[in-house]
């Protein structure tokens, strides 16, 4: 029964996070003035992030109507990489799913055996361009810059509106729309949000900010995953948040067995 639980909350992880950047809502920004750039840049989503964190973490996930929850720890640090540590009886590790620069690990403690997989190797990062740079930003609470461009090209190329109690960055790539909402009041990102043409659609929202450090971090992180046939919802509730620069890949155990890539992603519903 654990394996089986931790196969279908992995199964969502990997689902949110592969399809990070096919993120979709419904809303629209009111159309009004542009905000100037230089608002922007001044705000915490921007230049005052926290470059890696850790916290207790409850996780509770829905699955198209099936419910399911389990506790673990939460680490990442900006260029270093996501840890997800699944403790079902918050006694013992269970499971760990990592997000690293280079590839995506996954270490199975029960069954005493790990995999890994490039971020190439998986068909919709591939043809999505997403890639470990937007998984991190996802979970530091900032705003993704792609790769070759600096934060004042990034925002000169991107529409930039105000929303009531929200200003909206948009940034289109390739066949996919990003938005990220910055509550103008704190300047925190409040929400990212995006559509892709498939209609695969992903809603990021954070809440309950607390101060950590010089900065505030949500507590509260929920992924919304919807599309034709597809329906879950993953919810991050986050306690003794601390910043935390230190990080280092699992080396798993000799005694365990390396799994292919393709037997990870049977496990992880993938094909």
């Amino acid at each position: 029964m654990v394996r089986k639980n931790n196969a279908l909350l992995l199964c969502l992880l990997m689902a949110v996070m592969l399809l990070a950047g096919c993120k979709s809502s419904k809303e629209t920004a009111t159309q009004s003035a542009k905000v100037h750039i230089e608002q922007i840049k001044k705000t915490t989503a921007v230049s005052g992030a926290l470059s890696g964190v850790s916290a207790k973490m409850r996780l509770s996930a829905n699955i198209n109507g099936k419910q399911l929850s389990s506790s673990g720890n939460l680490k990442a640090l900006k260029g270093g990489g996501v840890q997800l540590a699944i403790t079902p009886l918050g006694i013992f590790e269970a499971a760990r799913v990592e997000f690293l620069p280079l590839y995506v690990q996954y270490i199975n403690k029960i069954e005493a055996e790990y995999a890994r997989v490039d971020y190439s190797s998986i068909a919709l990062l591939k043809q999505h361009g997403i890639g470990f740079a937007l998984l991190e930003s996802l979970f530091l609470n900032c705003i993704d810059v792609p790769a070759g461009l600096s934060m004042d090209s990034f925002l000169a190329a991107a529409t930039i509106v105000d929303a009531g109690e929200n200003m909206v960055v948009t940034y289109k790539a390739a066949d996919i729309t990003y938005e990220y909402h910055i509550n103008k009041a704190t300047g925190l990102l409040a929400k990212s949000v995006g559509t892709y043409k498939n209609g695969t659609s992903v809603t990021c929202a954070y809440g309950k900010f607390q101060q950590v450090g010089d900065a505030q971090f949500p507590a509260a992180m929920e992924l919304t995953l919807g599309g034709a046939g597809l329906g879950a919802t993953l919810s991050f509730s986050l306690s003794r948040i601390k910043e935390n620069n230190e990080f280092a890949p699992t080396l798993p155990s000799a005694s365990y067995k390396k799994v292919s890539p393709e037997s990870l992603l049977k496990l992880l519903g993938g094909k």
